[in-house]
């Protein structure tokens, strides 16, 4: 499980590929990584990540070593 902490903002202005302008503006939210983004970038696992509200790191933590999954900080 790879785990990164952050705070969430208001995302900035973005449209998606591939619509004609003006695009619809879709729900987001941009994240600013504690830590150092290229530690992070080297770690990622995929497009998609499940987020938590509050400091749940000590219980995904625990999670992992109850299931044998490596974990990933």
């Amino acid at each position: 499980m790879h785990l990164a902490k952050g705070e969430a903002v208001t995302p900035r202005p973005w449209e998606e590929v591939g619509w004609t302008p003006p695009a619809p503006q879709l729900p987001g939210l941009e994240i600013i990584l504690d830590g150092d983004m290229e530690e992070f970038a080297q770690n990622v696992m995929g497009q998609h990540y499940i987020l938590s509200h509050g400091d749940h790191t000590a219980a995904f933590r625990e999670l992992c070593q109850l299931l044998k999954i490596e974990f990933v900080f």
